[in-house]
């Protein structure tokens, strides 16, 4: 656990030092409106620039270790466990699979190489 060389005793301190990095960049400002079940709209502004920061830089490793296919794979078998997770319906046995799916696929294979 390091960002530009330097190593952190816990994941926080690590998370803490990607917010001052990411919040110095500009990153992880997001204003969202989602759709409810119920048919309402919920508006929310978040700021997360270690999130964002961090988030950026799996994508790249992602990207530089796997093939179009297996990306595009990922990516929408991440659309499919979002969706579990929001709406009504999804089954606890569609998200293991989803959420198995990537780790075992994707993940393990980033920390592999």
């Amino acid at each position: 656990m390091a960002i530009n060389g330097r190593t952190f005793a816990t994941p926080l301190a690590l998370f803490m030092e990607a917010n001052a990095i990411g919040g110095r960049h500009g990153l992880g400002l997001s204003d969202q409106i989602e759709n409810r079940i119920i048919e309402a709209k919920s508006r929310g502004i978040y700021e997360a620039p270690g999130l964002a920061l961090l988030y950026i830089v799996y994508e790249r490793l992602v990207t530089g270790i796997h093939n179009e296919d297996t990306i595009d794979q990922y990516r929408a078998n991440g659309r499919r466990l979002a969706g579990c997770s929001t709406r009504a319906g999804g089954s606890t046995r569609r998200r293991s699979l989803l959420r198995e799916t990537a780790q075992r696929w994707v993940a393990a294979r980033s920390r592999a190489k």
